[in-house]
This record gives C-alpha cells, sequence and structure tokens, in this order.
C-alpha cells in the first residue's frame, strides 16, 4: 500500500518536489510530510501580509463590486491561515 501512495504522491505534485522526495527513496508518509511543510513553511509570513493587506485596504479607483470583491478574498485567506478576519471600524 506504501508503493501505490507514494507512486500517486509523486504523480500529482511538481517535478522539482519529487526530485526531492524520490531521491530519498521515502515512503509515503514522509513524502505527505515534504509536500506539507512546502505549503505550510511560510504560513505566518503569509498571514502577517494578509492581516496587514486587509486592515490598510481601501476602495480608491475600485468600483464597489470589486472592492466587496477583494475584501471578502482577503477575510477567506485569513481565515484559510486560521486566522478570524480583524473588525474594521466604519466611522
Amino acid at each position: 500500500m506504501n508503493c501505490v501512495v507514494r507512486t500517486c504522491l509523486l504523480g500529482v505534485i511538481s517535478d522539482d518536489l519529487t526530485d526531492i522526495d524520490s531521491q530519498r527513496g521515502a515512503s509515503a508518509r514522509t513524502i505527505w510530510l515534504s509536500i506539507e511543510s512546502q505549503f505550510l513553511r511560510n504560513r505566518t509570513t503569509r498571514t502577517l501580509y494578509t492581516d496587514q493587506d486587509f486592515r490598510a485596504f481601501s476602495q480608491g479607483d475600485l468600483s464597489i463590486v470589486d472592492y466587496c470583491r477583494r475584501f471578502k478574498r482577503m477575510a477567506e485567506d485569513l481565515r484559510d491561515f486560521g486566522q478570524p478576519p480583524p473588525r474594521r471600524c466604519w466611522s
């Protein structure tokens, strides 16, 4: 079963990650943990930047539809990072 899962994982990731993991002859679990670490490594930094953008975001020249769409996307990104969007003061 390890071989089947390993083959599936290596078949769907980029060649760069495949080279890193397949050279080691790693188990399926090791490959999964390597992939996970690649995607989660910069989570804190990305959360901080998204939070900063969220707090400083203003409509500017955007239409109300585009403004709301981008604002919603940033809030969703923060939730995906495990960070609830901050409450904004509307005055």
